[in-house]
């Protein structure tokens, strides 16, 4: 009888030792999925940082504001310049 209890609980060990190192298994899958999954995500998300950045070195391309100030917003440089030089408390003219 007494040798019958041993290995009812040997057996009994086993099991809950087995269940515990397939739960924890289990998790360890479950998290390696997971952090799978946000990589991806991130690599998405890292490319159309990419490409966005790439559109808006396009906006402010000197050129195509230049483009759009002459062309389409009809605008000229001007011919003749004045500057106005500040020295102190006056305002004098500058040509």
């Amino acid at each position: 009888m007494n040798k019958i209890l041993r290995a009812l609980f040997v057996v009994a060990l086993i099991a809950v030792l087995s269940a515990i190192h397939l739960t924890i298994f289990n998790q360890n899958i479950n998290r390696s999925y997971k952090i799978g999954e946000q990589n991806r995500k991130l690599d998405v998300l890292r490319n159309t940082n990419r490409f966005l950045n790439y559109k808006v070195a396009q906006k402010e391309s000197l050129e195509r504001i230049e483009d759009i100030a002459k062309n389409k917003l009809n605008m000229v440089y001007p011919k003749d310049v004045k500057y106005l030089l500040i020295t102190g408390s006056s305002v004098e003219a500058a040509q």
